[in-house]
């Protein structure tokens, strides 16, 4: 079904974009507006990820896209972006590329093309996890009950008390997807039901980190980043640094 889902989609895109029925659309759509398109991880096919499909992109469908909208779109910086609004019109195909979390990849996998490239971008990071080796739960969690799945301890009596213990009887590829799939559910789930189930796990798992802080100040020194905070503060700081990758 999911197969279906995607080939489906795929054949609805290429029969907008190659009949000129796309940029008819957007040209009506984004007449006086900008897009802002959100990113979270960039991350080879092969990378050892929990997080959802959804917020995952290959570098190599990244980079096709970056170098889509560099040919097609006016790809605005931050301060660009800010004095659009302030004067309350965006030139044509205006667009604003922002990343959120702050994930290590980004840096290894996203920041390579944005820089051949010479795309801005705006990064907002999840600043009560730089440099704490810790990442979010759902990352946390799936990780967990993906090892549990794998395992033959009473781990797996958890597993059936959550209704996924089909997961214990399936491939690798089956066994990820389905706890993948209950962890994404759980995202209105009470937080104590959450926290029940972290601690009850046992020991930590070693889990990708979003940035290092070292790491980041290395980036920042090299070059300066707009960049955002999320976490403790839950606002946005603007010019905090200034990230604009030269043309």
């Amino acid at each position: 079904m999911h197969k279906l889902r995607a080939r489906l989609k795929r054949l609805i895109a290429y029969s907008l974009y190659y009949t000129g029925t796309l940029w008819i659309y957007a040209a009506f759509k984004l007449k006086g507006r900008a897009v802002a398109l959100t990113y979270h991880r960039v991350l080879p096919e092969e990378a050892d990820s929990f997080s959802t499909r959804g917020i995952v992109v290959s570098p190599a469908s990244f980079e096709l896209q970056m170098d889509f909208l560099h040919r097609h779109f006016t790809i605005l910086s931050a301060d660009q972006f800010h004095a659009c609004l302030a004067r309350g019109a965006f030139p044509r195909r205006a667009c604003l590329i922002t990343f959120d979390d702050g994930w290590s990849d980004n840096d290894r996998f996203a920041l390579p093309i944005l820089e051949r490239l010479g795309i801005p971008a705006v990064l907002f990071i999840a600043t009560g996890y730089v440099g704490t080796g810790t990442v979010f739960w759902q990352e946390e969690l799936t990780r967990w009950l993906y090892a549990a799945s794998r395992s033959s301890t009473k781990a797996t009596e958890l597993l059936d008390e959550l209704g996924i213990g089909a997961a214990c009887g399936v491939t690798d590829t089956e066994a990820r997807r389905i706890v993948r799939d209950f962890v994404t559910g759980m995202k209105s789930t009470e937080p104590t039901e959450v926290t029940r189930i972290l601690t009850g796990k046992g020991q930590p798992m070693a889990v990708p980190t979003i940035y290092q802080f070292d790491a980041l100040l290395r980036r920042f020194r090299k070059r300066t980043y707009p960049w955002g905070m999320r976490g403790p503060l839950q606002r946005i700081k603007r010019h905090l640094l200034n990230w604009f990758l030269p043309k």
